[in-house]
């Protein structure tokens, strides 16, 4: 099985969606996940830019051994929103919805 789909079925059963079935199309506009709260969609890769490792790695040194949850904010220059990076079991375990 394809590490995409292994990635779009734990993330529908952690965060209580569904996921979307493409069969052979990949061109529908839907999101991986149906989920009344959230638009998700799954990427996996073989691996993240060094730079993204590097935040949520400096994040994780910090504290979590007292039950803190690492975050990682990310902006680019040309956006004016940011993103949060944050692991997907605790992300879950924070809306409880394992």
């Amino acid at each position: 099985m394809a590490n995409w789909k292994r990635l779009e079925r734990q993330a529908a059963r952690l965060l209580g969606g569904q996921r979307v079935y493409r069969g052979g199309d990949f061109s529908q506009k839907a999101p991986d996940v149906i989920h009344p709260a959230f638009a998700i969609e799954c990427k996996h890769s073989k691996n993240f830019p060094k730079w993204i490792k590097g935040i949520f790695k400096k994040a994780m040194q910090y504290d979590t051994s007292k039950g803190k949850i690492p975050l990682g904010i990310l902006q680019c220059k040309s956006q004016k929103h940011q993103v949060v990076l944050i692991r997907l079991k605790d992300f879950a375990e924070i809306w409880k919805l394992e």
